[in-house]
């Protein structure tokens, strides 16, 4: 069975055991969703669209969830369910294209004919809309935790960084204290999450996730106009 949303808020809310008030309830769900996305620049979830050749198109609509900058085509099965596969080589591998209406897969060496084309591409993990269920894989279920542990507590140690208002915590007296605190728990958390990471191998983007954090650059979806 999936983890959901509210699996990762009760077990972060375990692991940071932070009595403070300071982040609602729609701004650590917010948080979770971030991590989830932070966690897909280092694991992208793999998924699968296949498209109906007619020997006359050579270019086929990519899925919303292809994308920009993200995105990319990892193998491309044609004809598919062939016995044994048929993977296409990478030099007559099509072209991402992009066109005023979105992006496109390209077919540039040649024409499909009237055969299925299946390709695997990356894309973002999800939260369900309804049920909050994640796509993130079970047995990285802790490791997002830890990511998302991070991100409350670094949250918390910027918000008591910029607070002037002792409304926030009554006991809280020495505001820049606090920060520092919460920080010094966000980088145990971080570290937590990288060394989970580390142990998938040399490949793995610590450096990407990291640095869209720090910047507040972290990917996310182009918006429709």
């Amino acid at each position: 069975m999936a983890r959901t949303l509210a699996d990762v808020k009760e077990s972060v809310e375990i692991l940071v055991q932070d009595s403070s008030t300071a982040l609602s309830t729609a701004n650590r769900e917010l948080l979770i969703k971030r991590a989830v996305e932070a966690y897909s620049l280092c694991f992208p979830l793999q998924t699968v669209k296949e498209y109906a050749g007619n020997s006359i198109a050579y270019q086929f609509a990519l899925p919303a969830d292809f994308y920009e900058g993200f995105s990319a085509v990892l193998l491309v099965e044609y004809p598919a369910d062939e016995q044994p596969l048929c993977f296409l080589k990478q030099d007559t591998y099509p072209q991402v294209l992009k066109k005023t209406d979105g992006l496109y897969l390209h077919f540039d060496s040649f024409t499909p004919g009237a055969y299925t084309i299946r390709i695997i591409y990356t894309t973002l993990h999800t939260v369900a809309t309804v049920g909050g269920a994640l796509s993130v894989p079970l047995g990285d279920f802790m490791m997002l935790c830890y990511l998302t542990a991070h991100l409350w507590l670094q949250t918390l140690a910027n918000k008591y960084a910029n607070t002037q208002d002792s409304s926030l915590s009554a006991d809280v007296v020495n505001y820049r204290t606090k920060s520092d605190e919460y920080a010094a728990r966000a980088k145990d958390w971080k570290t937590k999450f990288e060394d989970e990471v580390k142990k998938r191998g040399p490949n793995a983007a610590i450096g990407e996730w990291d640095m869209a954090l720090d910047s507040g650059l972290l990917f996310r979806p182009r918006e429709e106009d």
